[in-house]
């Protein structure tokens, strides 16, 4: 099925400095010839509010959304970073994890789950992306408009009366939500972390693959945003 009722209309970052943390020994790094392992992402659950797809339709896009980032994250990521190296990894029986609290802005706290110890991995000037709560909701937002031929529609509540009545407009919204931490493995603490948060407008009849291709992108950028390792 190579087009469903899907297009990219706006992608925009919803990710501020607010929503990102970099720790105070990289603030001033410029980190050069690093390797970056990426942990997978998983499977998940698509929110759905909305009859906009079939359960067939909303298994197709969970599966090209993950395949697409799999695939596209790391050659993306590579072109806008210093790193030497990045390579997707297997981390479940390399690594254990532990919940913690780090600081964050506004004297708030960011929970993740981050290595106990040292990661057995081959080289040693190597970090790793770790990505938790990955999700992604479709539904619809009402919109105000100032054009009084939008605003209002026609009516007719009985067959002698005719009045205008406001006409609700709504965008319908593709949100991809998640939290990242980019860890230094070989001195074991946080380098940058924070949450992303991604939305698009969307309708019909344009190609799942070049929106989804679109997306990654942004995620991409949004990653690697006021880190050490952008060039």
């Amino acid at each position: 099925m190579k087009h469903i009722k899907f297009i990219y209309l706006l992608f925009i970052l919803g990710c501020s400095s607010k929503d990102i943390f970099i720790s105070p020994d990289y603030k001033s790094q410029k980190i050069q010839d690093a390797i970056l392992y990426i942990s997978a992402i998983e499977e998940f659950k698509i929110k759905h509010t909305e009859n906009v797809f079939t359960e067939s339709e909303l298994a197709l896009i969970n599966k090209k959304l993950i395949g697409t980032i799999n695939e596209q994250l790391k050659p993306n990521l590579f072109l806008q970073t210093s790193l030497s190296k990045i390579e997707f990894i297997d981390l479940k029986s390399k690594v254990s994890l532990e919940e913690s609290k780090l600081e964050f802005n506004d004297d708030s706290f960011f929970s993740f789950k981050i290595p106990k110890n040292k990661i057995s991995l081959n080289e040693e000037n190597s970090f790793v992306l770790f990505i938790e709560s990955f999700s992604v909701s479709i539904f619809k937002k009402e919109r105000e408009t100032s054009d009084p031929a939008k605003t209002y529609s026609i009516s007719n509540p009985t067959p002698a009366e005719t009045k205008l009545a406001p006409a609700k407009l709504a965008d319908q919204i593709m949100s991809c939500d998640f939290k990242y931490l980019i860890w230094d493995n070989a001195n074991q603490k946080p380098v940058i972390y924070g949450f992303v948060n991604v939305d698009s407008k969307f309708q019909e009849n344009d190609d799942i693959d070049k929106m989804i291709n679109r997306i990654v992108d942004k995620i991409s950028s949004s990653l690697i945003k006021n880190s050490p390792f952008k060039i």
